[in-house]
C-alpha cells in the first residue's frame, strides 16, 4: 500500500487508541498489523504486512536507515480500553503500542533528507520466545544506521540498555546417593552448579568491564 501524500493535521491518541482496541496477543497480530498499515499509507508511507506479520512502512528513498522499531503484540489477556483525562488505558497502551504509534506519528510528520529512509516498524511475537518479528528482519537484509526500540522506558527518557532473558534447557545424570554421604553430596551439587555457571559468567565478563583502569 502506498499514498505519498503527507497528512495536514491528525491525532495520534486516535491512532493508539484504534491500535489499542484491537486485541493482538502474540501470534494473531494480523488485524492490528494490518490496521497500522493502512493508517500509514494513508499518511505518507509506503507500507506492506511482510511475510511473517510484521507492520511496516518506509519514508524516503535513501540508501541510509533509520529504523523505528516496537512490537505490535501483547501480553495475553483484555483490559477495558477507556481514557480518562490525559489516561488512556487498555491491552499494549504502554507495551508496546504506545511507543509504536508515537514511532509512526513522529515519522509521517518528519521531514525526510534525501540520502535517508525512516522505517517504522511493527515487529509481531516480541512477548513469545520466538522473537519471530525481529529475527524476519535481520535474516531479509535490514542493516540500518540507527534503531531505536520502543519499549517502556519512561516517557521522558532514552534507555541504553535493555534487560533481556537467556532461556537454558538442562538436563543432569548422576548416580543415585544419600545425602549423608560426602562424597556422593558434593556430587550431588553439580546441577546446581551446573545451572548458575552460564549466570556467572556474563556478571563476570560485566564486572571486568566496569571495572575501573
Amino acid at each position: 500500500m502506498t499514498n505519498g501524500t503527507l497528512p495536514t493535521s491528525f491525532d495520534p491518541v486516535d491512532l493508539l487508541q484504534t491500535l489499542v482496541a484491537i486485541p493482538s496477543p502474540s501470534g494473531q497480530e494480523a488485524e492490528a498489523s494490518g490496521q497500522l498499515v493502512e493508517w500509514m499509507a494513508n499518511h505518507g508511507f509506503d507500507s506492506c504486512v511482510d511475510q511473517v506479520g510484521n507492520a511496516v512502512g518506509r519514508r524516503g528513498q535513501g540508501p541510509r536507515q533509520i529504523v523505528l522499531l516496537s512490537h505490535i503484540d501483547t501480553f495475553p489477556g483484555t483490559l477495558p480500553v477507556h481514557r480518562q483525562d490525559h489516561w488512556l488505558y487498555g491491552r499494549g497502551s504502554v507495551d508496546a503500542k504506545g511507543s509504536l504509534c508515537a514511532f509512526a506519528a513522529a515519522a509521517a510528520l518528519a521531514g525526510v533528507l534525501p540520502e535517508w529512509q525512516v522505517i517504522v516498524v511493527g515487529a509481531v511475537e516480541e512477548e513469545a520466545a520466538t522473537s519471530r518479528g525481529a529475527r524476519h528482519l535481520l535474516a531479509t537484509g535490514f542493516h540500518p544506521d540507527c534503531c531505536v526500540i520502543g519499549e517502556p522506558s519512561n516517557w521522558d527518557r532514552i534507555t541504553l540498555g535493555y534487560k533481556g532473558r537467556l532461556l537454558v534447557n538442562m538436563r543432569w545424570s548422576a548416580p543415585l546417593s544419600h545425602s549423608a554421604d560426602q562424597t556422593a553430596s558434593r556430587a550431588g551439587r553439580g546441577p546446581v552448579e551446573c545451572y548458575h555457571c552460564p549466570l556467572r559468567r556474563p556478571q563476570r565478563r560485566t564486572e571486568r568491564r566496569l571495572r575501573p583502569g
